[in-house]
Order: C-alpha cells, then sequence, then structure tokens
C-alpha cells in the first residue's frame, strides 16, 4: 500500500513541471494574440473606421473665396489654391478685435497673417477678413453666413483636419441649407498622432452634440423670423 500510494506521488511530481511548460505555452500565446489583436486594432480598424466616420472630401474645382483660418497655419495652401486659380480671393476668417482696431502696431495674429500674404504676392485687394469676431460656434456660422450673402459668395474653398472634415460638410450644411452656396472640402493630412486624433474626435464630438442640441434649434427658430436663409 506504500509503495503503490510512493508510486503515485512519484508520477505527480514527474507530471507537475510538464503541466507548467503546457500553462506557460497557453499563458504566452494568449499574451502573442492579444498583443497582435490591440497592434491590428490600433495600427489598421481604428484609423479605417475614424476615416469611414469622420473623413469627407468633394472634387476640387474653382471657388468664389477659399477660407484661411486666424492662425495662418496653412497660409502656404491658401496661396497655393489662389495662384493656381482654383480661388478668386482669400477670406480671413478671424476678425480683429475692436480693442486691437485703432492701434497701429502690428500686434495681433491678423496683422502678421496680412503682410505674410503681401509677401506671398497677394493684392490687398483680394483679402477679405472677417468684420467681427463670434463668441460662439452659432455666432461664428452666422457671421460667416452674412459675409458670403453679402459679398454675393457663390462658393468657397476649405481645408480642414482630415478628422473635422465630414462635420465641416455637416456645418455647411446647416448653414446654407437651400445650396446656394458650395462648399468645395479639401482635407489636409496632419501627423497620425493617435492619442491627439482621439482627443480631438472626443472634442468634436462633444461640440456637435452641442451644436444639435442647441444652436441648430436656435438656427431655425431665426429661420421663422426672417428672410435670410439660415441653418
Amino acid at each position: 500500500m506504500a509503495t503503490t500510494i510512493s508510486h503515485q506521488s512519484d508520477e505527480t511530481k514527474k507530471s507537475r513541471p510538464g503541466k507548467i511548460r503546457t500553462r506557460i505555452r497557453i499563458v504566452s500565446v494568449a499574451t502573442i494574440l492579444l498583443v497582435a489583436g490591440i497592434t491590428f486594432f490600433y495600427a489598421i480598424t481604428l484609423p479605417w473606421l475614424l476615416h469611414l466616420l469622420f473623413y469627407y472630401e468633394t472634387p476640387l474645382e474653382p471657388a468664389d473665396v477659399v477660407l484661411l483660418g486666424g492662425t495662418g497655419g496653412a497660409l502656404d495652401t491658401a496661396v497655393e489654391y489662389y495662384r493656381n486659380g482654383y480661388a478668386k480671393a482669400i477670406l480671413i476668417t478671424q476678425a480683429v478685435p475692436e480693442s486691437y482696431k485703432h492701434i497701429d502696431k502690428p500686434i495681433f495674429p491678423y496683422h502678421f497673417i496680412r503682410e505674410d500674404l503681401r509677401k506671398a504676392g497677394i493684392p490687398d485687394a483680394d483679402v477679405f477678413h472677417l468684420e467681427r469676431e463670434g463668441k460662439t460656434m452659432l455666432e461664428t456660422r452666422q457671421i460667416l453666413r452674412d459675409w458670403m450673402y453679402a459679398h454675393h459668395i457663390r462658393s468657397y474653398l476649405c481645408f480642414p483636419g482630415a478628422q473635422t472634415s465630414r462635420i465641416t460638410k455637416i456645418l455647411h450644411d446647416h448653414t446654407f441649407p437651400n445650396g446656394d452656396v458650395k462648399a468645395i472640402i479639401r482635407p489636409y493630412q496632419g501627423r497620425h498622432i493617435l492619442r491627439k486624433q482621439l482627443l480631438g474626435l472626443h472634442n468634436t464630438m462633444v461640440r456637435m452634440a452641442y451644436w444639435y442640441c442647441f444652436y441648430r434649434p436656435l438656427l431655425r427658430a431665426e429661420s421663422s423670423l426672417s428672410s435670410v436663409p439660415s441653418l
């Protein structure tokens, strides 16, 4: 009896290393598959999904004006479109604050952008800017809309970030629901830093939720009280 128990104990001890090695193999394979799955998701699936949901592009064609953001970060792109005949004029979408309008020294970004455009050979007569600054996204869209109508603009060219291009299309459609102003949207590809991309998308989605819940209804109410087309 004691011999039998001792024999079984020896077999158990011998089988333990084999079981441990098997478990190690299973854990190793599972870890490799998990890492491969996460890598595949972040490297291929997620960028493809983001592109599908948020990317929007239209064919390039001539427009009345090309929009240039107030930071001037895409100034070279705007100048290129102008020189190649795709835009008749450039609109700087950031206005000069009232407190800066009577200051001779160029201390506001608009002045530096304007000077850079002069250095690029763009005539002053073909450069415009909005007269006032919008304090909210709604007011900014209203100011842009009113400027377009006041200057008889029927098309404009813009180059938002790739991940905000579809949002740009949505805002345009709400701003000009009658289709009397056309947007040529040419997204630019920035550096693909996933953390910044996800943060930017989060901020964009929050802004769009606020737009749909609060701003768009206000514009619709405005349209019922005014003959000017609204969102």
